[in-house]
């Protein structure tokens, strides 16, 4: 049995099943809504501007990136570095607006170094009756990391 929804939750849930019972009767389970994770933010080949390995951890980004991707503090994200391959999980800080600080904290530091081109990715969490009409914020960056061209995927940016 699924559990019941939470009291926030108004939209009815999706059936599962429909069977007919011992008199006849349609009986349907319901289970919860279909979601889809699809990513909602990128900022795409930013250069790292420093790595602090003995800060408590996370990734500090300008906050004029934050904002053109709508990435919200403590938010995870995906880190991709195109210099060596690393790949890591973290969560943003903001960093001062028109800084172009891209810094690594903590153990990521050890990954992600000074110079190198990073990935930064956001997911969400799309129902699946509308994934079609989702379309991600993609900012691609300059050598200085300020947004040269904000893009939507599917708009011109796919496949970036």
């Amino acid at each position: 049995r699924w559990p019941a929804p939470a009291l926030h939750t108004l939209a009815p849930m999706p059936i599962l099943s429909a069977t007919r019972g011992p008199r006849g009767r349609v009986r349907t389970e319901r289970g919860p809504p279909v979601m889809r994770l699809l990513l909602s933010a990128k900022i795409h080949r930013a250069t790292v501007t420093g790595a602090d390995l003995h800060y408590e951890g996370s990734i500090s980004i300008d906050h004029d990136l934050l904002d053109a991707t709508g990435i919200v503090e403590h938010e995870q994200v995906h880190v991709a570095d195109v210099t060596n391959g690393a790949r890591l999980e973290t969560y943003v800080i903001p960093a001062p607006a028109g800084s172009g600080e891209i810094r690594m904290n903590g153990a990521a530091a050890h990954l992600v170094h000074p110079g190198d081109l990073v990935i930064v990715m956001a997911y969400a969490a799309v129902p699946e009756e509308r994934v079609r009409e989702h379309r991600p914020r993609i900012v691609l960056v300059d050598e200085r990391n300020r947004a040269v061209e904000p893009a939507l995927a599917g708009a011109g940016g796919a496949g970036r």
